[in-house]
Order: structure tokens, then C-alpha cells, then sequence
């Protein structure tokens, strides 16, 4: 009898037993009573938010929550959510994210607490989702990455192939064009209305050639190159393209190694970056443009997040860097710059950048771009370097 006496007296109490499932949780959990007061919290609680243990006279929520607001990257609207909470009624359910200055994110959800339509208070649970946001904000743009490197193969795909068909019919169309040339007076019209036909397929061609360079399958003559010696050899013509309000600052790093690549190509990419970067501090104050280059050795993980980057292995890189002061892109146009004919521009200039890219992947290379608005953009070229 004295036994099962004894036995019974060292059961937990129900109310006891609570406790400890609440202090063995992983989240922190605050207690409001049906009076509106602070009733308790746990010792997660207290290590989330790095207060003490519930000290005495701190019984009022809003007292608790303007103690521990400064740690939070928007302090009002917390405060203005915790006071709002106070009105949930019936079974209602309050969630939200809360963003700490820190980096932290907690998932705050409420509940109001009723038995038998009586209000017993509000439960308020806390979690820590920074690791889960962290991993879902990487693979949204793991998948975002993945997509916009599948559309341009595919716009790469259907471009060289389009270029193909193309270019077969424009060489019929030539081809007669000078047989006939032939046969006809160099002075009359009809010479006239030939020489239009040849100058405008010709032009068709030149486009062709470059659709089947962003296709990367464009004629490439490779040979060792020295990216320094073909910008500074370029200097003139850049200065035409910048213009007279904007500067250009180039820095090359000493001893760089060579690359194998096709000379007219590499010339097409320095200045088609330079005159991007041109055309966007096209303003009344003009702006600056700053050529780099460098080597850098790239790993697996950096190549991964550029442009054509998983189909390349990590090495050493000789790194061609155009950055400007001028408008900057928005999220939407940095998805499409590099598409074909896509421009921001009122007039369009051909392929661009979709030839940049073409150019660098036939090359066996990537690129990155770095833009927002308002602040310029920095668009870079990696190209295997010769080791």
C-alpha cells in the first residue's frame, strides 16, 4: 500500500509534464494569458531573442516586444503586428516571417487558445527558418540559372540552324546575282537594281555569319593571343566608340597568360563590350568606362553560377572586365540581354551581347554579369588561358 502511495507521489503532475514538453521543444514558445499578460516562456525563447529568464514586472507583451525590437530589420511593423495579435479571436491563426539585421529569419505563428468557447490566452511559437529560406532562396536560383542556361542553348540551337538554311539560300541568291552580273551593261539600270540585290545579301550574310557566332559554331582560326597587346592595338577605334563624354581607365595585370582564340573575334567581343558600356552612360554628363584584365583561377562552384559555366572545367582563366557608371538593368533585362536582337536601346545594333556570349562559349568560356539600376553594369569574360 505504502508503495503504490509512494509510486503515485512521484508521478509528474500534469501541469508539470507540460512544462517539460514545452522546455524540451525546439522553438521558442510565449505564453499570453486570457488577461492579455505574459503568463511565461521557455528557455529557447530566451536564447532566440537573448533575454534573460521572465523578470519579474515585465508582464505586458508590448513591454517584451519593445526590448527586443532593435534586433529586427523592420522594428515598426513588428511592433504593429504583435499589437494587432492581441485581437485574434476564435481559432484564428497569425503567421509571419520576421527578418533580423543579422540575417536571421524567424517564423512567428500565434494562435488564440479557447476550451469550451472560453478564452484561455494566445500561444505564440517561434522558429528559426534562416537555414530552410537560405536553401530555398539557393535553389530558386539554382533553377533560375538552369533555365536561363537551357533557353539560350536552345536560342543557340535554333539560330545556327536557322543561319544554315539561311546562308544556303544567299548563296544561290549571290551566286546567280554574278552570273547574271555578266551579262548585263555596267552602266544601265538594271546593273544598278543588281548591285542593290548583292549589297543587301551580302549585309544578310555578314548577319548570318554572326547568327552562327552566338550559336557557337561560327569559322574560328585559333591561334595563342595576348589580350593585352589586342586592346591596346584596338585603343583607336575604342576611343571613337566611347566618344567625347565618356573615359575610359584600363588596367592590365603584368605577364598575363596567352589564350587560343580567333583574333577578329576577340576584337568583336572587346569592342562590343566597350561599346555597351558606352551606350549605357550615353547621358548628359556622360560617365566612365573601366577595362580589366586579369587571370584568376576559377573553381567548379564559380563557373556554376555563369553563363555556360557547366560545361567548362575549372582551371586558370584570363578574365576580360567591362564596367560602366551608366544606368544599370533591372532583374527583367538581365534575363534577356544576352538573347538575340533583345536590346534596351531605341535603336538595335545587331546580335551585341548574344555574340559576346556566342564568341565566349565556342571559346570554351563564360560570362558573368553583375548590373543594378542606377548603379552601372560589369559585364566578364573568362577564357581558358594557355598553360
Amino acid at each position: 500500500m505504502k508503495s503504490e502511495r509512494a509510486l503515485e507521489q512521484s508521478r509528474p503532475t500534469r501541469e508539470r509534464l507540460w512544462d517539460v514538453i514545452i522546455e524540451s521543444l525546439g522553438d521558442g514558445v510565449l505564453i499570453v494569458d486570457d488577461c492579455g499578460l505574459v503568463h511565461g516562456y521557455n528557455q529557447r525563447f530566451s536564447e532566440m531573442w537573448g533575454v534573460d529568464p521572465l523578470p519579474a514586472g515585465i508582464q505586458d507583451p508590448m513591454v517584451l516586444a519593445g526590448m527586443v525590437k532593435h534586433q529586427l530589420a523592420d522594428p515598426e511593423a513588428f511592433i504593429e503586428n504583435t499589437r494587432a495579435s492581441a485581437s485574434l479571436e476564435g481559432y484564428q491563426e497569425q503567421v509571419e516571417l520576421l527578418e533580423f539585421k543579422d540575417g536571421r529569419i524567424f517564423e512567428r505563428r500565434q494562435r488564440s487558445l479557447h476550451e469550451k468557447k472560453v478564452n484561455l490566452g494566445r500561444l505564440v511559437v517561434f522558429r528559426d527558418v534562416t537555414g530552410m529560406r537560405k536553401a530555398e532562396q539557393t535553389n530558386t536560383m539554382i533553377r533560375e540559372q538552369v533555365q536561363a542556361t537551357q533557353r539560350l542553348e536552345s536560342l543557340g540551337v535554333l539560330a545556327g540552324g536557322l543561319a544554315h538554311e539561311f546562308n544556303n539560300i544567299l548563296m544561290a541568291i549571290l551566286g546567280n546575282a554574278d552570273l547574271l552580273a555578266a551579262d548585263i551593261v555596267p552602266q544601265s539600270e538594271g546593273a544598278s537594281y543588281l548591285s542593290e540585290i548583292r549589297t543587301a545579301s551580302h549585309r544578310a550574310a555578314d548577319l548570318c555569319s554572326q547568327m552562327l557566332t552566338y550559336s557557337g559554331k561560327g569559322e574560328c582560326r585559333h591561334q595563342n593571343l595576348n589580350m593585352s597587346k589586342i586592346v591596346k592595338e584596338m585603343q583607336g577605334i575604342l576611343d571613337v566608340t566611347l566618344g567625347k563624354k565618356v573615359v575610359m581607365n584600363s588596367e592590365f595585370e603584368p605577364d598575363l597568360p596567352e589564350i587560343e582564340g580567333d583574333l577578329a573575334q576577340m576584337r568583336q567581343v572587346v569592342l562590343n563590350l566597350v561599346g555597351n558600356a558606352a551606350d549605357a552612360c550615353l547621358t548628359e554628363n556622360g560617365g566612365r568606362v573601366d577595362l580589366q584584365l586579369f587571370a584568376r583561377h576559377c573553381s567548379r562552384s564559380f563557373l556554376d553560377n555563369c553563363l555556360s559555366g557547366k560545361n567548362v572545367q575549372a582551371g586558370k582563366y584570363v578574365c576580360l572586365e567591362v564596367s560602366d557608371t551608366g544606368c544599370g538593368l533591372g532583374i527583367e533585362e538581365q534575363a534577356r540581354v544576352f538573347d538575340p536582337f533583345y536590346t534596351t536601346k531605341f535603336v538595335g545594333r545587331g546580335l551585341g551581347l548574344s555574340a559576346v556570349l556566342g564568341i565566349a562559349r565556342s571559346h570554351g568560356g563564360v560570362v558573368c554579369l553583375k548590373s543594378r539600376l542606377g548603379q552601372g553594369s560589369t559585364f566578364s569574360v573568362f577564357l581558358p588561358a594557355v598553360v
